[in-house]
């Protein structure tokens, strides 16, 4: 809100706007691919869920993300000023490429033990 001078109402139609459309179709579509890999396979849904962050990562401000987003850039703020909020973005999205890193290895670890039991 203050990096863009907006208004609380402002920023709240624009969020739902931006969310409520976005993930309706989002969850759709996704449900749709989980459910063809679901089919080949138990680690295709782990590889998704690798590949899903790298789609959706500005997205992941939901829930607690933008209290903890604002908190590191109070934090922040008195070494960097103004761009403590783009750096402590920055830091929660390297949170989600170690996340989609370790789902990504799940899949490979499931793919072989079912090839080994298969």
């Amino acid at each position: 809100m203050r990096a863009h001078n907006l208004s609380q109402s402002q920023t709240g139609m624009l969020i739902a706007g931006l969310f409520g459309i976005s993930g309706a179709i989002g969850a759709l579509l996704a449900g749709k691919v989980f459910d063809r890999l679901a089919a080949r396979g138990f680690q295709y849904g782990m590889w998704m869920l690798a590949i899903v962050p790298f789609l959706t990562m500005p997205l992941f401000i939901m829930g607690l993300g933008p209290l903890l987003v604002g908190v590191l850039s109070d934090l922040l703020t008195p070494r960097y000023g103004a761009d403590a909020l783009g750096l402590a973005l920055a830091c929660f999205t390297l949170v989600g490429l170690w996340a989609a890193l370790h789902s990504w290895l799940c899949g490979r670890v499931l793919a072989k033990q079912k090839a080994q039991s298969a």
